[in-house]
């Protein structure tokens, strides 16, 4: 799952994490998030700021700011050459 502590989804502003099994970070590793805004497929890369083996950590998103509350994010994962995906949305403080 990918949430902001405590809550369902992820708050705007705030820091979040996605937990899990094997999310442990290594060079060439990387974190996609993806949405769809006004019919036209977005992306953005993001790197989180702690890691374990069942829980990576990320700072708030600046960018999450400019993206319509009902938006549905898919968060794309490459690590160790393995990709997993998992959507979440964002929720109310």
């Amino acid at each position: 799952s990918i949430a902001t502590e405590g809550k369902e989804g992820i708050v705007k502003g705030e820091a979040f994490a996605a937990t899990g099994s094997h999310l442990s970070w290594k060079a060439g590793d990387k974190v996609t998030v993806k949405w769809t805004q006004d019919g036209e497929e977005k992306s953005l890369e993001i790197e989180p700021t702690e890691t374990t083996p069942t829980k990576m950590s990320f700072a708030a998103v600046e960018d999450f700011d400019d993206i319509p509350d009902d938006t549905e994010l898919t968060f794309e994962f490459e690590l160790s050459g393995e990709s997993v995906e998992a959507v979440t949305g964002f929720v109310e403080a």
